[in-house]
């Protein structure tokens, strides 16, 4: 539940720019794809506490940890910067459209 509502107001506010009718797309999409997770709190020492829940959830799923904040997170191969990211997703799509031929 805090997750959700972290990204509610993520994808609302203005530093996405996104139009409204985007925010409702993306937030239903999130709604329809995304599932709960459970996770146990860890003791991995970290700079800011408040961090811990994206950690120990990305850690608990199986899911990257997307943030431009990586400082404050240990080198763990799940957690990744958004340019890294999106290379990722880039190359995955260029892997796609391979096996497509």
């Amino acid at each position: 539940m805090i997750l959700k509502k972290h990204w509610q107001f993520l994808i609302k506010s203005s530093l996405l720019k996104l139009s409204t009718i985007s925010v409702e797309v993306l937030l239903d999409e999130v709604r329809r794809i995304g599932f709960s997770v459970i996770s146990d709190v860890s003791d991995i020492p970290l700079i800011d506490e408040d961090d811990r829940i994206f950690l120990d959830t990305a850690k608990a799923s199986g899911a990257l940890l997307v943030t431009g904040n990586t400082k404050h997170y240990p080198h763990e191969p799940f957690i990744t910067t958004p340019a890294s990211f999106v290379k990722m997703l880039h190359h995955a799509e260029l892997i796609e459209l391979g096996n497509r031929r």
